[in-house]
């Protein structure tokens, strides 16, 4: 019973933290500029594509992976702050993580 009592009480933690705006994970965003329509040869134009990035445990001179995680039709902030199994092995491996 205490068990469970404790789980809703973390429960409620998270969601009132995640709504707030506050961050568990944290994360750069970055964008970059890429076509917006790669099988029409007349139109050049592009858009800015935004992606999460945290580099926190990872050395461009190791051969660690990266976890990438390509991301739905939502705001891919929200499957950045609700993917933890990513963020919780990433120590372990010494990964980059990447979400667009």
């Amino acid at each position: 019973m205490i068990s469970l009592f404790c789980n809703i009480l973390v429960g409620i933690f998270l969601i009132v933290n995640i709504k707030q705006g506050d961050s568990l994970y944290v994360f750069k965003t970055k964008y970059f500029d890429t076509k917006l329509d790669h099988f029409n040869f007349l139109s050049n134009a592009t858009f800015k594509l935004r992606y999460l990035i945290n580099d926190t445990y990872w050395s461009p001179k190791s051969d660690s992976p990266i976890f990438f995680y390509t991301g739905n039709e939502g705001d891919i902030t929200v499957f950045a702050q609700n993917t933890g199994f990513m963020w919780e092995i990433a120590p372990d491996f010494k990964a980059l993580i990447v979400f667009a």
